[in-house]
This record gives structure tokens, C-alpha cells and sequence, in this order.
């Protein structure tokens, strides 16, 4: 490698370490959903008797926005709040799942017994919410073969009283002030006291998975993060850990599942994909962010940040041609005052004798 490929290659990288990533603009797809798959389910509540007339709501994942949100119901969505309640701890609190209507997804109600039967659909993965009067909301990604029944089994739990709401909260706070002193341990304790007495609160589970990363027990953390997404499979901030987590087990095959259902889960724009891609060059898995990013602009052909990473990791490479053309599209795209625009007419200048 000559010299001066080595510096530029040392002065892109550099940069990577710094990068804020620009909003964009949407895309959205609509595949037909229709196939010879099938789904067959049931609803159940905490002593496992069948709901019934809960909805079942199902959408292929690839088929872009989600649906539009209904008005607010009176009725208070106390999942969302008690995982605002730990706040501190998980960075973020999860995002209240919307209740949405029909537009957008194929409903279906239970039996009697809590039984339903979704057929006729498309071989591949399939997002599906369940819905029940006065019960937390469920969410998962469900991958479909073709011509082959699915089965699927859920659990809807109550949501607290206000006086055992009052209680959780409590404890809760207790918990994210001992993780705010970097005491995980303790922490965790009180988060596992939560979940305790609470054990259909899904949400606990991502302030636990997050004081076992923070000890780096990221085989632990990826256990309790697979849990919280049981309730959110659509949480992009939480499909990030998530895959974050299993990046830091080196479990590839739950990378790569949990990088599709990042993909899968319907984006405004490319950002947040966009910042795992910056996490592998970080990592200095170059091979692994080229291909990630491909995939990326293929989603999102009219954003420049893809083009500038690709680059980046083009250039690791040692794939000169890749990287100047990368560059090159991020500039056409890039506007003006993007903060990255200069290091890449930079890059490109002194590339332009290099083979």
C-alpha cells in the first residue's frame, strides 16, 4: 500500500469517530402481501385463558410507513408510563406503542377461545400487534414459509392499579438513581424487584439488559433485551441495543437477524441505520459495513451519508475505484453546508492519482 493511501486512509477513519449524520428524506414500498402462508394463533391473558375479540394485526414488513395513529384514547397507556418511570437508566424510555387502525394492516379477531387464523400470506416476515380493551399491547416479527403454518402464541397482561403503579414507580426511581452513581449491580437488584412482582412488565428488562452492559455482561444484556423487544418488536432505539449487543457477544446469526428486523422496521429516514453502520467501522469490520451499506442505499438511494461511510470503509478496503465513486456520490448529494463535504473533496483530491 503506498504512502499516501495510508495517510488518507488514517484521516478518513479519524474523521469517522466524529461524525454527526444528517435527516433525510422517506421512502416508502408496497409489495403485494398475498401468498400461500399462513398464521395460526392464539391470545391469552395472565392465567392463560384465551381473550376474546382481541384484535390481531398484521403487516408485511417490508411494505414501509406505518399505518396512521388514531386519536388518543381516554384510557391511559400505563406500559408507557411506567417505562418513563425508568427513564435514566435505559437513556430513552421505550416509545408508547400507538394504537393505529386498520388502514395499512389485515385484522383479525379472536374466537371465543382466543383463537384466530391469518392465511393467504405472503412467504417472508411479518409484523403482528395484538390488541385487547384495558391489556398491554404486544408486538413481534414473525418470519412466514411458504405454504407452511405458522404458530404463534401470545400473552396479554393487565395494566397496575394506580396504587401498585405508585409502588413500581418508586422503585423504580430507586433503581435509576443507584444507575446514575454507576452502581449497576445494586440497580439491577432493584429492577429485578420490579420485574418481580411484576413480571409481564417487558420494559424492566431493558434497564436490566443495560446495567449488565455497562459491567460488559453483554451475553446477559442480549438475554434481557430479547425479552423487552417480546412487548416492542418495532422499537427501532431498542432493535439498536439489541443488535449492539449481540455485535459484542459475536453471536453473527442474531446479528443478522436483528440487522433484518432493523431493516424491516419502518424508517422516516436512513440515521439510525446510518449509525450502525458508523458502530462496525468503529469496530474495524469494514467488510461488514460495505455490506450493510449497500443494502442501505439500496433503501435509500437519495441520502449522501451512506455514500460518505461506504467510502470509508471502501477505502479500508483498499478498494480505491469503490471509495472515489462513493465520495463522488456523496458530494452530488451532499448539500452545501453538510459538515462532512469538505473532508471529502479533500479525500477525493488526494486520491486522484491513486490506483
Amino acid at each position: 500500500m503506498s504512502t499516501l493511501l495510508k495517510n488518507v486512509i488514517l484521516i478518513a477513519l479519524f474523521v469517522v469517530l466524529i461524525l454527526p449524520v444528517q435527516t433525510l428524506l422517506a421512502q416508502e414500498a408496497h409489495p403485494d402481501w398475498e401468498g400461500t402462508s399462513q398464521i395460526a394463533g392464539k391470545v391469552l391473558d395472565e392465567s392463560r385463558k384465551g381473550i376474546r375479540n382481541a384484535d390481531v394485526k398484521l403487516r408485511f414488513a417490508a411494505a414501509g410507513a406505518p399505518p396512521p395513529a388514531e386519536e388518543e384514547s381516554d384510557q391511559p397507556n400505563r406500559a408507557a408510563a411506567m417505562a418513563a418511570a425508568s427513564s435514566t437508566a435505559s437513556g430513552s424510555a421505550p416509545a408508547p406503542q400507538p394504537t393505529t387502525s386498520s388502514t395499512g394492516w389485515w385484522v383479525k379477531k379472536t374466537d371465543r377461545d382466543g383463537a384466530f387464523t391469518a392465511d393467504g400470506l405472503r412467504a417472508g416476515r411479518w409484523i403482528i400487534q395484538v390488541e385487547a380493551k384495558g391489556r398491554t399491547v404486544r408486538r413481534a416479527i414473525i418470519q412466514l414459509e411458504e405454504g407452511v403454518t405458522t404458530a404463534y402464541e401470545v400473552s396479554l397482561g393487565k395494566p397496575l392499579s394506580d396504587r401498585d403503579l405508585k409502588k413500581m414507580q418508586e422503585q423504580l426511581k430507586v433503581g435509576d438513581e443507584l444507575f446514575a452513581d454507576n452502581e449497576f449491580a445494586s440497580a439491577r437488584t432493584a429492577y429485578q424487584t420490579v420485574l418481580s412482582a411484576n413480571p409481564t412488565f417487558m420494559p424492566i428488562h431493558r434497564s436490566i439488559a443495560l446495567t449488565y452492559g455497562r459491567e460488559g455482561d453483554h451475553a446477559n444484556a442480549l438475554k434481557h433485551l430479547e425479552l423487552a423487544l417480546q412487548e416492542d418488536a418495532g422499537n427501532v432505539s431498542l432493535l439498536a441495543l439489541t443488535l449492539q449487543s449481540a455485535m459484542e457477544v459475536g453471536d453473527e446469526e442474531q446479528v443478522q437477524l436483528y440487522t433484518d428486523a432493523l431493516f424491516d422496521v419502518p424508517h422516516e429516514n436512513a440515521d439510525m441505520l446510518t449509525q450502525f453502520a458508523l458502530m462496525l467501522l468503529q469496530e474495524k469490520k469494514a467488510v461488514e459495513a460495505d455490506a450493510y451499506l449497500t443494502r442501505l442505499i439500496a433503501l435509500f438511494p437519495d441520502d449522501a451519508n451512506p455514500y460518505y461511510f461506504q467510502g470509508m470503509a471502501q477505502l479500508t478496503l483498499q478498494n480505491v475505484p469503490g471509495a472515489k465513486d462513493n465520495f463522488q456520490k456523496f458530494i452530488e448529494r451532499a448539500p452545501g453546508n453538510h459538515p462532512q463535504r469538505g473532508q471529502a473533496e479533500n479525500i477525493l483530491q488526494q486520491l486522484a492519482n491513486v490506483e
